[in-house]
């Protein structure tokens, strides 16, 4: 039987996952099953701690929630390393692969260039906006361009 890598507890300052919709947050604890076992069961649960404007921002739990109900209601908006290769194949939680990052990455190049150029015509040369933009093309360049 194959051991479930995201089985051990975590703090809510090191979750496997964080998932964000209207004010709510929730930082995936831990999970009950293996991934690939999880969508055949319409009961799979994961533990959460949660807050909201509810719990005045407060962190609550850990408890368990189903995967479900945090599929159907929210965004995945952090992934650490063990959660992206646990569920890199699981239609309903969208992972970005890196083949998704570089089909995308000529678009961004793109739009970073035309923001780095309005901020320095809107700014001059503000210089924290401008780097910032700088190394945001430069990471998006290395992305369309590994050998470069």
């Amino acid at each position: 039987m194959a051991k479930n890598p995201l089985g051990k507890g975590r703090d809510v300052e090191s979750p496997y996952a964080t998932f964000e919709a209207n004010g709510f947050e929730y930082r995936i604890a831990k999970t009950y099953k293996l991934a690939k076992n999880e969508a055949a069961d319409q009961y799979a649960r994961w533990n959460v701690y949660a807050r909201s404007p509810f719990t005045e921002n407060r962190w609550e739990g850990p408890s368990d929630t189903y995967r479900a109900e945090v599929l159907k209601n929210m965004q995945l908006t952090y992934a650490s390393p063990e959660f992206i290769e646990a569920y890199r194949d699981d239609p309903a939680i969208m992972i970005a692969t890196d083949a998704a990052l570089i089909a995308a990455a000529p678009e961004l190049l793109t739009a970073l260039k035309a923001l780095t150029d309005k901020a320095q015509s809107v700014m001059g040369d503000h210089k924290s906006v401008i780097i910032d933009a700088r190394a945001a093309i430069k990471t998006a360049t290395t992305i369309c361009n590994p050998s470069s």
